[in-house]
């Protein structure tokens, strides 16, 4: 599979659409597409390709000219400015977080780095977050990783988090919950690992940057281990069915991974 589907992409049409229509949100986008291109990006395209039941009320739009804050002022509220130099703002019933193509954190630290919508969705953590739609033309850019994960139902990482922190434990949760996803033999390696060293209540903790919109607690994490440990035991049971070495276990179910086996029966507070 090498594209999404006509289906997924009329209903991201439909609801960029529908947010055309809302003032005063589709006032603030017009203002934004007269300087150059807004995109959705983020959880919202997101939970719509993956059929999620609910849908978020905060979207994530960057675009490809200036904010012009000074020209919405009207129609939006400005709440703050973020950590990854955007601006938040309220627009109606919708928490918007915007900021400028060119200041996303992949191209701010890479002076070679060419920006671009394409380059941008291959430099996000996890597979799931590769989608992007044009709020001026309705087109739809989804890396290979994004149509992968939504075709197999997986959940994977493009650019792996470079150390252990409880928000992409979080995050990883949250995920597999929300979208009923199974993870990669990577990203369960990492999860394992996160509830190893902090423990899972403070991986719960974590969800509060979420707000109100926090769906963890102990039943969805041990959902989610008994998810992992399932995707283990069928990896071990597919490599002795082909008779394979210690060292290809390592290889194909992952570092650290065999540390997923004590869990069964245990609890991490």
């Amino acid at each position: 599979m090498n594209s999404l589907s006509s289906q997924v992409v009329d209903k991201l049409r439909r609801y960029t659409r529908k947010l055309k229509k809302t003032d005063p949100l589709g006032s603030v986008i017009r203002q934004w597409n007269s300087h150059g291109e807004a995109y959705l990006f983020g959880g919202a395209p997101r939970d719509i390709a993956f059929g999620a039941s609910k849908l978020v009320n905060d979207l994530d739009v960057f675009v490809s000219g200036p904010l012009a804050t000074d020209e919405i002022g009207a129609q939006a509220s400005l709440l703050k400015r973020t950590n990854f130099g955007g601006y938040r703002f309220l627009v109606g019933g919708y928490e918007v977080d915007a900021w400028e193509l060119s200041k996303s954190y992949a191209f701010r630290f890479d002076a070679s780095s060419f920006v671009s919508v394409r380059n941008l969705l291959g430099t996000v953590c996890f597979s799931t977050d590769g989608i992007a739609v044009s709020l001026k033309t309705g087109r739809v850019l989804a890396s290979s990783a994004f149509i992968t994960s939504l075709a197999d139902r997986r959940l994977d990482f493009v650019v792996p988090p470079q150390k252990l922190e409880p928000i992409f434990g979080a995050r990883i949760a949250r995920l597999a919950f929300k979208l009923d996803l199974e993870l990669t033999p990577a990203v369960a390696s990492y999860f394992v690992k996160c509830v190893e060293e902090f423990g899972i209540s403070k991986i719960i903790d974590a969800e509060s940057r979420w707000g109100e919109r926090r769906i963890l607690n102990e039943i969805a994490m041990e959902q989610v281990r008994l998810d992992i440990r399932e995707a283990v035991r069928r990896a071990y049971e597919q490599l002795n069915d082909s008779a394979g070495s210690q060292s290809c276990v390592r290889k194909c179910v992952g570092p650290g991974t065999t540390s997923l086996i004590p869990l069964e029966g245990r609890r991490t507070a």
